[in-house]
C-alpha cells in the first residue's frame, strides 16, 4: 500500500505554482514574440483617427483591414546586419525580427471603404470615416499613402 505523503512533491508542487504564476502576469509578447502597439483611439466628430505607434516598422510591413466596427493592425519588420573582415578572419551576422498586432473594437460603425492611413516618422495614423445612415461596404484593406 502507497502512503499518500510518498507522492507528496513540495518542490514539484513549487514549480507548478511559479510556471502558473510566470503565465500569469507575463504579457503577450513574452509568450508570443508578437507585442501589441501602443495605440490612441480619438473621436473627432465625423471621422475616428486612430495613431498606433510601430518604430523601426516600414510602411511596406503593414497590413490594416477595416470592418465596421473593427480595426486590426498587423505589422512585421525584419532587420539584418552583416560585417566582414577576411583579412582579420572575422565574421560577423545578426538577425532581428519584430511583430506587432492589435485588434481594436471601434465604438461606432465606419465606413472601411472611405478609410485612409498615413506613416509619418513610426506613427501610424489612420482616420476612419463614421457611418452615415446608408450602409455600403462591409471592410477594406487600405494602403498607406
Amino acid at each position: 500500500m502507497v502512503n499518500e505523503m510518498d507522492l507528496f512533491d513540495p518542490f514539484g508542487q513549487m514549480k507548478k505554482m511559479r510556471r502558473r504564476m510566470f503565465d500569469l502576469f507575463a504579457s503577450p509578447a513574452e509568450i508570443t514574440g508578437i507585442r501589441e502597439p501602443l495605440v490612441d483611439l480619438v473621436d473627432r466628430g465625423k471621422n475616428l483617427e486612430v495613431l498606433a505607434e510601430l518604430p523601426g516598422i516600414d510602411k511596406k510591413g503593414i497590413d490594416i483591414n477595416v470592418e465596421e466596427n473593427l480595426l486590426e493592425i498587423r505589422a512585421k519588420a525584419e532587420k539584418e546586419a552583416k560585417e566582414e573582415r577576411k583579412k582579420e578572419g572575422y565574421f560577423f551576422q545578426e538577425r532581428s525580427f519584430q511583430s506587432f498586432f492589435s485588434r481594436i473594437p471601434l465604438p461606432t460603425e465606419v465606413v472601411p471603404g472611405k478609410a485612409r492611413a498615413k506613416m509619418e516618422k513610426g506613427i501610424l495614423k489612420i482616420e476612419l470615416p463614421k457611418r452615415h445612415p446608408t450602409p455600403k461596404k462591409k471592410s477594406a484593406r487600405l494602403k498607406i499613402e
